[in-house]
């Protein structure tokens, strides 16, 4: 019995130096994953915004803090939110597909007053009809066409 057990233990040390290749790939695997994976998380979820757009609109909030870009193409609206609090910029991109925008023109001359929270501003007449259309509409994240 006790030769049996000697030559396990010897089989299981000549073993050791492949359980620690093992160990150690299965390591460095896991620790690529988790990099690639901080990496995606940390940079911009939505790409950027792509060229090819008939014409944008910006609309900026009365306190300077939220800045809204809308990127007008034939068939899809592109709406990329930009926001600055605390010196901390997010920016969320969202696109509303299957939108009928061939009767959409931008004239920079052609405003409203458009009065919120007790201020008003000149703004676009064509985004507050870009904003009509995109309210019966739902969105979706940009991450790439």
């Amino acid at each position: 019995m006790s030769d049996l057990a000697g030559m396990s233990n010897i089989a299981y040390k000549k073993g050791g130096w492949m359980r620690y290749i093992l160990w150690g790939a299965a390591a460095l695997c896991i620790m690529t994953l988790v990099i690639a994976f901080c990496n995606a998380m940390s940079g911009n979820i939505s790409a950027t915004v792509p060229e090819g757009y008939r014409f944008s609109v910006t609309n900026d909030s009365n306190d300077g803090k939220i800045h809204t870009t809308y990127y007008i193409y034939d068939d899809h609206i592109i709406v990329e939110d930009e926001s600055n609090v605390d010196n901390i910029t997010n920016r969320a991109v969202l696109v509303y597909d299957n939108v009928i925008t061939t009767s959409l023109s931008y004239d920079p001359e052609d405003t409203i007053e458009i009065c919120e929270l007790g201020v008003c501003q000149e703004k676009p007449k064509v985004l507050a009809v870009i904003k009509n259309i995109l309210s019966r509409k739902t969105g979706r994240e940009y991450i790439g066409f």
